[in-house]
């Protein structure tokens, strides 16, 4: 009897169950789902305290709904109420770039006089002293420059040198004249018959030559150079029974004699005893002299530049022998060269 019973009584707790599942909507027990926005309430004090709320995390930024669509209406509890969607921040843009121009560049080699320009303006626009600028160019009078003068700022390199073959001569012979090394001019010229040079034959002499490092990397307190590199053969003072007026340095015939500073040739021709002869005006009354050249290479005033070639030694006038007579001359008085000139290479 009690089987029975027990049977009987899960009838109808399974028969209560599955009436109650009848009326009860299967939905009510599935949960609720809504999409979620990332929100911050208009009070200053949270926008001050927490600003990075403001930055919205990746996921969330792709359930946004599209620019320009409205956000799902608020529920009727009023959650939403007083809330707004916070923007993605937009980047600031990217600065534009420098130019190169306004980096800098290469100095240049000379400036043109314009209106209104003055010496001591243009030495410390280039971060020059008035005298450098003087002494590269030769100017007497520093306070007249005229507009559309061109001044120059650096010393320009001597200009390329170029030697023809003579009866006699070999590269050594050559070499020596021009204070070269023989494998220089070999190199130079790509030269395979070293032995075989014909007369009439031209030849480019290298432009970083001893004589050119010399004359350009060398200088006195008083900015001169050696006129030629030779031998002393007569210093400056007494000289049998008279005053000899400069010093006599001995070179080979056709050696380069250059510019012991910058400055304007003011004489390029015969003068007398002096033979073929060359005067340089350097300023502040100061000028130099080249005596017995075998060949001038300027004219009269021609600008030159320290360290370019204005003749070639010689022996022309009263002279014994190929050398240059170098004399400087301060306010037309006879100076020792000495005083002047760095020590001998």
């Amino acid at each position: 009897m009690s089987d029975i019973a027990l049977c009987v009584r899960r009838i109808l707790a399974f028969s209560v169950f599955a009436g109650l599942i009848s009326i009860l909507p299967l939905s009510a027990l599935a949960p609720e789902y809504r999409t979620a926005y990332l929100v911050v309430f208009e009070t200053p004090a949270v926008k001050e305290e927490q600003p990075a709320v403001k930055e919205e995390p990746p996921a969330v930024k792709e359930e946004q709904p599209a620019a320009g669509s409205q956000p799902p209406a608020a529920s009727g509890s009023g959650d939403n109420a007083g809330l707004e969607v916070v923007p993605a921040p937009v980047p600031a843009p990217a600065s534009a770039p420098v130019p190169a121009s306004a980096i800098g560049g290469e100095s240049p080699l000379t400036h043109v006089v314009a209106h209104g320009d003055t010496l001591s303006g243009i030495a410390a626009h280039y971060n020059m002293t008035v005298q450098r600028i003087r002494t590269l160019n030769s100017l007497e009078n520093p306070h007249l420059i005229n507009p559309g003068q061109t001044l120059l700022l650096v010393e320009r390199p001597p200009e390329p040198r170029r030697h023809r073959v003579r009866e006699g001569e070999n590269l050594s012979v050559i070499a020596a004249r021009h204070g070269v090394t023989v494998v220089s001019i070999v190199e130079l010229n790509a030269l395979t018959e070293v032995h075989q040079l014909r007369i009439g034959q031209v030849l480019r002499i290298p432009p970083a030559a001893a004589v050119a490092t010399t004359a350009r990397s060398v200088s006195s307190a008083s900015g001169m150079i050696w006129p030629v590199l030779g031998r002393i053969s007569s210093y400056f003072g007494p000289r049998w029974g008279t005053r000899h007026t400069g010093l006599d340095i001995a070179a080979p015939s056709g050696s380069e004699i250059r510019a012991v500073r910058a400055g304007r040739v003011e004489m390029a021709g015969w003068w007398g005893g002096y033979g073929n002869c060359v005067i340089i005006n350097h300023g502040d009354g100061v000028r130099t002299l080249y005596a017995h050249a075998s060949r001038i290479l300027v004219k009269r005033g021609e600008r030159v530049v320290q360290g370019q070639v204005v003749a070639r030694v010689g022996s022309t006038g009263n002279s014994t022998g190929p050398h240059v007579h170098f004399e400087v001359r301060v306010n037309n008085r006879f100076k020792d060269p000495l005083g002047f000139l760095p020590d001998m290479p």
